[in-house]
């Protein structure tokens, strides 16, 4: 991507996150082959969707509100960006299909509970 220097932009600070995602990410680096800064930010997202169900956070103004962070990722087209999102927002995208999944039982098992107690319940309310 030009981003309008003459020389590379400075590595992303990698070593700033813990060393088991730091590793992580320098092995999705290997793989995917795209600028380290995209990954690292990926990872970030992810991890922060991760902890929105489980971290508040109260702003100065009293709101309490769930930790999350705002990402725009730009990037020219072919530079891995789709690649990178789907490899490590995979155990989101699983844990959503999981879900889902759940749920379309769980109701089916609801609907067939309601049912069966609504047949019960006939001969009681006469």
């Amino acid at each position: 991507m030009n981003n309008g220097y003459n020389h590379a932009p400075p590595p992303y600070p990698i070593a700033a996150f813990p060393i088991e995602i730091a590793e992580v990410i320098y092995e999705v680096m290997n793989k995917v082959k795209a600028p380290d800064a995209l990954i690292a930010t990926s990872f970030l997202a992810t991890m922060s969707v991760a902890c929105q169900g489980l971290i508040d956070v109260k702003l100065p103004i009293g709101q309490v509100c769930p930790v999350s962070l705002n990402i725009l990722i730009k990037g020219e087209s072919g530079e891995r960006k789709s690649a990178t999102d789907r490899i490590v927002g995979d155990p989101i995208y699983a844990h959503d299909e999981a879900s889902v999944s759940q749920y379309e039982r769980d109701i089916v098992q609801f609907k067939a509970d309601s049912q069966a107690f609504q047949h019960e319940m006939t001969p009681i309310q006469g």
